[in-house]
């Protein structure tokens, strides 16, 4: 008997059985197995797996898996996961993922990236994106760009009109009308009729005179 390796015991509703380096336990509706580096426990709805550095738990409609630097867990119609540096998460029709620097998340018809100092949103038909000290966003037919922080130079759009403006000089034009002004000089055009004004001398011309 005493060469024997095998053990088992049985009391009421717990047994146990050992048998080399594997030991298994049952109570109730809880069990766990262990072998070597590998243990395994389950009670009711919810079990843990054990192997190495990698583990795996369930309970319901919850698992967690980890793997070194790489985790997931999902619950209902949520997940997330993360590997060394980038992680994910999910969520109905919401999702977000990031990655060093870089992230990105999406929800319904709006989404957002962001990449060291450059970021985009996008949301049903306007968008906006930043990169440094230039911005641009869009909405249906009007659209926004601008440069450096001083807002030295901008331009928007927006249907048959449009604006730029740099430093001391800006431009508009809508249909078939334009205006463009530079520090004292200014000129306007309409169809066949044009304005010029510098200083104290200005100049209009008509197609039809």
């Amino acid at each position: 008997m005493g060469a024997n390796r095998k053990g088992q015991i049985a009391q009421k509703d717990k047994w146990m059985t050992a048998e080399k380096d594997k030991l298994s336990t049952a109570q109730k509706d809880k069990w766990v197995t262990a072998e070597k580096d590998k243990w395994v426990t389950a009670q009711k709805d919810k079990w843990v797996t054990a192997q190495k550095d990698k583990w795996v738990t369930a309970q319901k409609d919850k698992w967690v898996t980890a793997q070194k630097d790489k985790w997931v867990t999902a619950q209902k119609d949520k997940w997330v996961t993360a590997q060394k540096d980038k992680l994910s998460t999910a969520q109905k029709d919401k999702w977000v993922t990031a990655e060093k620097d870089k992230w990105v998340t999406a929800q319904k018809d709006k989404w957002v990236t962001a990449q060291k100092d450059k970021w985009v949103t996008a949301q049903k038909d306007k968008w906006v994106t930043a990169q440094k000290d230039k911005w641009v966003t869009a909405q249906k037919d009007k659209w926004v760009t601008a440069e450096k922080e001083k807002w030295d130079k901008w331009v928007t759009a927006e249907k048959e009109k449009w604006v730029t403006a740099q430093k001391d000089k800006w431009v508009t034009a809508e249909k078939d009308k334009w205006v463009t002004a530079q520090k004292d000089k200014w000129v306007t055009a309409e169809k066949g009729k044009w304005v010029t004004a510098e200083k104290d001398k200005w100049v209009t011309s008509q197609s039809d005179k």
